[in-house]
Parts: C-alpha cells; sequence; structure tokens
C-alpha cells in the first residue's frame, strides 16, 4: 500500500501512521496502527533498485513482501468496528489504486 521510500523517511512514517489513524477513527476506536518498515537504510534501497540484475529483482521485491513491507494494518477495540472499516475500504482508492483489506484474527508482531 505505501512505498519503501516513504517507509524509510522518518517523517513520512509518521504522517502516514496519522493518516491512518485519523481515517480508520471514522469506523471505531483504533488500539494500533502496524506498518512494517524495511530492514535496509535508504541507501541500502538505492542500491538494490540500481544494480540488482533485473531477473533477481522479483527475489527481493518476494523477501519484502514477506516481510509485509509496504503492507498498513489496523488493530480496532471490536470486532463490529474492524468490520465496518472493512466494508468501507472496499470502495476506496489510494494514490489511485484499489486498497486491499482484509480481517485477519490475530494482530502481526
Amino acid at each position: 500500500m505505501v512505498s519503501i521510500e516513504e517507509l524509510i523517511d522518518n517523517e513520512e512514517y509518521e504522517d502516514i501512521v496519522a493518516d491512518i489513524e485519523e481515517e480508520m477513527g471514522n469506523y471505531g476506536t483504533v488500539k494500533q496502527v502496524y506498518i512494517p518498515r524495511p530492514d535496509k537504510s535508504k541507501q541500502n534501497i538505492d542500491q538494490l533498485q540500481q544494480h540488482i540484475h533485473p531477473s533477481r529483482r522479483s527475489q527481493v521485491e518476494n523477501q519484502q513482501a514477506e516481510n509485509h513491507v509496504g503492507k498498513i494494518f489496523v488493530q480496532f477495540d471490536k470486532k463490529e468496528q474492524c468490520s465496518k472499516a472493512l466494508k468501507a475500504m472496499q470502495t476506496k482508492k489510494f494514490d489511485g489504486k484499489p486498497i486491499l483489506a482484509t480481517y485477519i484474527p490475530q494482530f502481526p508482531k
């Protein structure tokens, strides 16, 4: 949902978390917002993007996906609030792309 570059920059990251908390607050009490960040520094990310052979780029992208980088997790106070948010997200877009929202029974760590 969000780019690696946005997650590396601390100010942008905090802005995203605040925006998500505000938007999701329309559907209930938000207990927690979790947005996994890449383990690599910005310099390493830039090097990865510039120097990885095209045939290996998908491996790096898959590794980031396994770590849930780019996804946003929101924990609500009640399951009913989550259901309300899920229903609303079905018609929303973020940065021109449809939001893919789903319920997970256990909040990731």
